[in-house]
């Protein structure tokens, strides 16, 4: 799965809030308070907590996830994963013993439309200390 390394990694015990975007695969065992883009494989551990939209190549969970799942490839929930919300791709794998709560829509890999990639905010510039 996957046409790129799983280059990132993200820890349990790590708390994130914002979007993460990267090009290559990602293994997740945190909690996002975000959305998640990568253009290879995304891996949610069995820690992992997240709470947003994630739109990838393909996915694969054992972890809970609350938001809407786009992949161009395929979807594996694992035991013991679970799912609340939206799956668009174009395959769809569900373990035994595993929650899912929404809805799916499978395509053809070329008919999945995904959302536009969000813009990137600058950094602020840093306030300098005053006399």
């Amino acid at each position: 799965m996957g046409s790129q390394k799983t280059t990132s990694f993200l820890s349990d015990g790590l708390e994130l809030q914002g979007n993460l975007s990267l090009e290559g695969g990602i293994r997740i065992d945190a909690k996002i308070d975000g959305n998640i883009e990568s253009k290879s494989t995304i891996y949610v551990g069995q820690s992992a907590l997240i709470q947003g939209n994630i739109t990838t190549e393909h996915l694969v969970s054992a972890g809970s996830i609350q938001g809407e799942v786009v992949a161009t490839g395929a979807v594996r929930i694992k035991t013991p994963g679970v799912l609340r919300g939206t799956v668009k791709a174009s395959a769809l794998v569900i373990d035994k013993e595993v929650y899912f709560d929404g809805a799916c829509q499978l395509s053809h890999p070329k008919a999945i439309v995904l959302p536009p990639a969000q813009e990137q905010k600058k950094p602020r510039k840093p306030i300098l200390e005053r006399d």
